[in-house]
């Protein structure tokens, strides 16, 4: 059987639309971001919030990134949106997602994928 397109350019506007990316951080999200408060333990206390930490494990996770990849992602989707904050390295996360529980539910590859980060954290 031949499959045939009737629709041209609804077809090319749908082929289109995967390769399309939106991500969205909200306001309370990004003020999130770093720890300003000081943990009371001794050492140097956390830079980034565990929010913070999650996102980049999101993100890694869902575009298949390594984590030097994950890292320069964050840069240069912050660099766009001009938003000066700065991001975790990669050894950063690594080492704070021991002890932290990002659950990632797995959902079928279908239609888009939307990115919200909220103050109440990531969501797919």
């Amino acid at each position: 059987m031949q499959y045939r397109v009737r629709n041209w350019s609804e077809y090319n506007a749908g082929l289109k639309q995967r390769g399309s990316l939106t991500i969205w951080l909200s306001e309370e999200a990004l003020k999130q971001w770093l720890v300003t408060t000081p943990t009371g333990r001794r050492g140097a206390s956390q830079t980034y919030s565990d929010e913070a930490i999650a996102t980049m494990a999101t993100l890694k996770s869902l575009f298949h990134l390594a984590s030097r990849q994950a890292q320069g992602f964050v840069e240069s989707l912050f660099a766009l949106m001009d938003i000066q904050l700065p991001v975790p390295d990669h050894s950063t996360v690594s080492r704070r997602l021991g002890a932290l529980s990002v659950a990632m539910p797995v959902q079928p590859a279908t239609g888009a994928r939307h990115i919200v980060v909220d103050s109440t954290g990531i969501k797919v």
